[in-house]
């Protein structure tokens, strides 16, 4: 007879974690990490080496990233993010991160984005640090371009934002429904208010980052919004048969499905107005900007081409 485990007595996932401390045969698909260094965190996983490590310890079976410094710095855009999927296919796709004060930028690389459809997965999008709003115009292209191909997009989200709250977020997701956005955190600390739009549109799915750490959340997101949840092993067009990123097809109602053992567990920030300042980036924005790519050049010894006209940092 096989030993109680401590949770979940007469589980057999929960007995098989706790006897080889990761579950085979319930592999974890990880659809919001980051990585690259950034000044906000503590991230002692930052190099793509070192998180393929750490996910073959904890049983993650393929994780979906942003690249901090694609979110942070126009000039080096998605590449690294590219690099990081082509140096560990078996483990990594990437969401190409969208910074709307540089829609050059953006224009340009979601042109490429069809040719690589073996690095990216779907756009990321983090209106609250870049503070500008989720429907605001720089975003429009983007949605739209999401809404035509029917990928996902990881929102950053969290209660009370003025750029990516509640509010916002029921503009865009009832305006692209052909487009299925992972609510990031959840709009932490406003977990009834997500429990209400994953509930009354079904391209929305709850995502766990940042919610493991309060007690008793869990237990509110899966009774409000449901737990179950079902991916597709194939894509049309793919000669693969595993399972991947790419092919991930959330296929239930609802569901809080997705969970988390790179992405940063406690993220906070708490945005504010800019009067007159149309769509300009914040000047911590630029600063950080410039940072990241002082430390990539100190770091790599080099930068990828500079990406052309109306970008780069300032």
């Amino acid at each position: 007879m096989k030993k109680q485990t401590p949770i979940r007595p007469g589980s057999k996932l929960a007995a098989e974690f706790w006897e080889k401390g990761k579950i085979a045969s319930c592999p974890v698909y990880d659809m919001h990490g980051h990585m690259g260094t950034w000044k906000g965190i503590y991230f002692p996983c930052a190099e793509p080496e070192d998180i393929v490590r750490h996910m073959d310890r904890a049983g993650v079976k393929l994780l979906v990233f942003a690249h901090h410094w694609s979110l942070f710095a126009p000039e080096l855009g998605n590449q690294p993010a590219i690099e990081a999927v082509r140096k560990f296919p078996e483990h990594l796709r990437a969401y190409l991160s969208i910074d709307p004060h540089y829609p050059d930028i953006v224009a340009r690389e979601l042109a490429a984005f069809d040719g690589l459809r073996d690095v990216f997965v779907g756009l990321k999008f983090l209106a609250d640090y870049h503070q500008v709003k989720l429907s605001a115009e720089p975003y429009r292209a983007p949605l739209e371009f999401a809404d035509e191909r029917r990928l996902p997009i990881l929102l950053h989200t969290w209660g009370g934002s003025a750029y990516n709250g509640d509010e916002e977020i029921r503009k865009v997701v009832a305006k692209y429904p052909h487009v299925t956005f992972f609510l990031g955190h959840s709009l932490n600390n406003r977990w009834h208010e997500a429990i209400a739009i994953a509930k009354e549109f079904p391209n929305t799915y709850l995502e766990l980052t940042s919610v493991p750490g309060a007690r008793g959340v869990m237990e509110i997101l899966c009774e409000g919004a449901g737990s179950a949840f079902s991916t597709a092993p194939t894509c049309r067009g793919s000669k693969s048969t595993r399972a991947s990123a790419r092919c991930f097809q959330p296929t239930s109602r609802k569901t809080t499905f997705i969970t988390s053992c790179t992405a940063t567990p406690n993220e906070s920030w708490a945005g504010c107005e800019l009067p007159g300042r149309r769509h300009a980036a914040p000047a911590a924005h630029r600063r950080a900007s410039r940072g990241l790519v002082r430390r990539a050049r100190e770091h790599a010894g080099r930068l990828p081409p500079r990406l052309g006209a109306g970008g780069g940092c300032h």
